[in-house]
């Protein structure tokens, strides 16, 4: 994380941190369906430094950024700081109106 918030401030933008589990369905959709969507890794490449984060093997993290209910997609400055927290799964359309 701390090395995606060093690109965020080189690059001038915003992190855009997954949190998911290999267990959770709606986490899978969205890997095989949402980011997987030309228009929608155009907008996070171009907006965003992205990190995935797996909640069980980072459970300090996690709970860090009280990512509880899964997916969770919380964008944060480069300071680290909390801008939008998107919770659940986002079709491509839901998910490009949100970022």
């Amino acid at each position: 994380m701390n090395q995606a918030l060093a690109d965020a401030k080189a690059t001038n933008k915003s992190v855009f941190v997954d949190f998911y589990a290999d267990w959770c369905s709606y986490c899978k959709e969205m890997d095989s369906g949402t980011y997987t969507s030309t228009q929608v890794m155009e907008k996070l490449n171009q907006s965003y430094v992205l990190v995935k984060v797996d909640v069980d093997e980072n459970p300090d993290l996690s709970t860090k950024y009280q990512a509880y209910s899964l997916p969770t997609m919380v964008i944060l400055d480069s300071n680290g700081n909390e801008i939008k927290r998107i919770i659940g799964y986002q079709n491509p359309d839901q998910l490009l109106s949100q970022i």
